[in-house]
């Protein structure tokens, strides 16, 4: 499994080495890659570089997962991956390939790692205590919410961007309390808010 750009190079690959009981699938998405994946036996990633290591993740759910240790992002999946020396490959790849194993408990994994993840980030929101600033810069934001109960982030930047609108948020937001909701942010001087109360026309404060 590779991009488009790379199929050319694993096919001669592979045609330099005779080797032609081979199924490449390139750019696959979706519930193709996914079967593709599961029917695998076992997994290796022989990238030089993973800026996040997705594609390791993609298989460490469904089948034993190689990683080469020479390259150092193996490093994010330590005691999860197998991590196998250059030089040792051909040989690891050979026997774990042939060694029967489980799939229930590389999914069993693949759900503990989702909770896991979920369970940091949880964490990581409701424990998230924001700086505030002490004092403000005075400009037409500050106005805003100095004289009104909460104004809607979305409805302050309208559906054109405008610059003048940008600077005078992000220079003062942090003075202020941040509300995330489900289909909007706020932003009020007040601790608590109250979306009943009334508030004027974002366009009337700029015009």
């Amino acid at each position: 499994m590779t991009r488009g750009t790379h199929k050319d190079k694993w096919e001669e690959t592979f045609k330099e080495y005779g080797y032609t009981n081979y199924e490449l699938k390139f750019d696959i998405i979706g519930q193709e890659k996914v079967d593709f994946i599961k029917s695998a036996q076992i997994a290796f990633h022989p990238s030089l570089r993973e800026s996040y290591g997705f594609s390791a993740f993609e298989s460490l759910h469904s089948c034993p997962t190689i990683l080469v240790k020479e390259y150092e992002w193996w490093k994010n999946f330590e005691g999860s991956a197998i991590v196998v020396e250059e030089k040792n490959l051909v040989d690891e790849i050979y026997k774990i390939y042939n060694t029967p194993y489980d799939k229930n408990t590389y999914c069993e994994y693949g759900v503990s790692k989702y909770d896991e993840t979920c369970s940091i980030w949880e964490s990581f929101i409701n424990g998230f205590e924001r700086k505030k600033k002490e004092s403000v810069r005075k400009n037409k934001f500050t106005e805003l919410v100095e004289s009104n109960p909460h104004i809607s982030v979305s409805e302050y930047y309208d559906d054109q961007f405008k610059q003048d609108r940008y600077d005078c948020l992000m220079s003062n937001y942090m003075a202020y309390n941040v509300f995330y909701l489900k289909d909007k942010t706020y932003i009020s001087k007040k601790s608590v808010i109250d979306l009943s109360e009334s508030i004027p026309s974002i366009d009337d404060i700029f015009s």
